[in-house]
């Protein structure tokens, strides 16, 4: 063998490593919480929230001996697991978690084990499944929102408040009228399961996360309380991306639009622990469906794990990686523009990938050309046929903002 062959044989050998990494290093440290005790952490607070409601006992205030911060609707969807021995749930939780962001990403187009392994390698979302957070629920939710925005804004918002960016871009993609029906779920589910309750905390809530962010924001990632002037700073950097997800929604680049919503949503909250970002997959699986070096930056993340507390410069680290994922990915070339190119056969075709003029090669006068021009380059080369069905398959055609599924629909919206 030669040794232009042993170093691509190599290479290729490296690449399939997180297939095998990934599961196995999930399962050592599972085992090695459940041995200790602590498996699923905050799945046990959650749960022990849960049994607090079930006897009728408060889960808010100085009277409740249970450290829950969520609204009631979480710890009432955790009671199933009750009748399940202890460790039998924890265990059921953690893998779930793990489940939960494979999930997400297949959903939204990454068939690349080698990529869905590398994410389990990743300290955010490894961390995630360990301690069971509803982040990662949160996570597969977001997923969700892709394709049903309704459902997966409203539900991620009634699970974690800090998700309410996403209504800013389920508003900017599909409309007020749609944003108002997930902000109607959310009030209607955080009433729904606070009556269950009798309105216990409500009206004290509000003051009890303030000093939940006091306390516990200076020991994570939160802009706001890293230093003096914080607040100021995120508030700047939230309107920004802010203002940069609605810009990219409106030349078509929903996928970017995503993006910056989901750093606004980093920004935005006044305590941030390491398994948040983990939701910086999301749109990097929209970016890229297989395996490339962009996946690979998130485990830079790992240098923050060495335990202790957090310095300013580890905070500037994870925000570095972190912050320059989501601008790369909100201002990078979306896969619309590639896979529309390859189908249409032209290599030079179209403006900057991401605009809503992408789907309009050059030399075409109108959209009806457009359509016979499509139909084609699919009928002529079967390679790009295939192409274009798994674009379509995958939700990644879009049509002046809005998805577009079927080869019918295609028809309909260029014509």
């Amino acid at each position: 063998m030669s040794t232009r062959s042993l170093a691509l044989a190599t290479r290729r050998s490296l690449a399939w490593l997180p297939v095998a990494v990934g599961p196995a290093l999930l399962l050592d440290i599972f085992a090695s919480d459940s041995r200790r005790g602590i498996l699923a952490f905050d799945f046990r607070i959650g749960l022990a929230a849960a049994s607090q409601f079930v006897h009728g006992r408060p889960l808010y205030g100085p009277h409740s001996p249970v450290y829950y911060v969520y609204p009631p609707f979480y710890a009432e969807s955790l009671t199933p697991f009750l009748l399940l021995p202890l460790g039998v749930a924890c265990w059921i939780a953690a893998l779930a978690s793990a489940a939960l962001v494979v999930a997400g990403l297949w959903s939204l187009g990454v068939r690349d084990v080698r990529a869905l392994g590398v994410a389990l390698c990743s300290a955010p979302v490894l961390h995630g499944c360990e301690v069971a957070n509803a982040s990662l629920l949160v996570f597969a939710l977001l997923a969700l929102a892709w394709r049903s925005p309704r459902a997966g804004v409203g539900l991620a918002v009634t699970l974690k408040l800090i998700a309410w960016p996403l209504l800013f871009w389920e508003a900017t993609v599909r409309g007020i009228r749609s944003a108002a029906s997930s902000a109607l779920i959310v009030i209607g589910l955080v009433l729904g399961s606070w009556a269950l309750i009798g309105f216990e905390g409500l009206a004290a809530y509000p003051h009890f996360l303030s000093t939940v962010s006091a306390g516990q924001g200076k020991v994570g990632y939160s802009v706001a309380a890293a230093f003096s002037g914080g607040r100021w700073i995120a508030a700047a950097l939230t309107l920004a991306a802010l203002a940069r997800c609605f810009n990219r929604v409106r030349r078509g680049d929903v996928a970017g639009g995503l993006a910056y919503a989901i750093g606004a949503m980093l920004t935005a909250t006044p305590y941030v622990y390491d398994n948040y970002f983990a939701a910086v997959f999301l749109p990097l699986a929209l970016r890229r469906q297989r395996l490339s070096a962009a996946w690979l930056v998130p485990l830079l993340l790992w240098v923050n794990r060495g335990g202790g507390s957090l310095t300013l410069g580890d905070k500037g680290v994870a925000w570095a990686v972190f912050g320059g994922l989501i601008v790369w990915l909100g201002e990078g070339a979306p896969q619309l523009g590639i896979g529309l190119r390859a189908a249409l056969g032209d290599a030079r075709a179209g403006k900057r990938p991401g605009s809503t003029e992408a789907i309009s090669p050059r030399g075409v006068r109108s959209k009806v050309e457009l359509a016979s021009r499509t139909a084609s380059h699919v009928r002529s080369r079967p390679e790009r046929r295939h192409g274009l069905d798994r674009a379509l398959h995958s939700n990644r055609v879009l049509v002046m903002g809005r998805p577009v599924t079927s080869r019918s629909a295609l028809r309909d919206e260029l014509t």
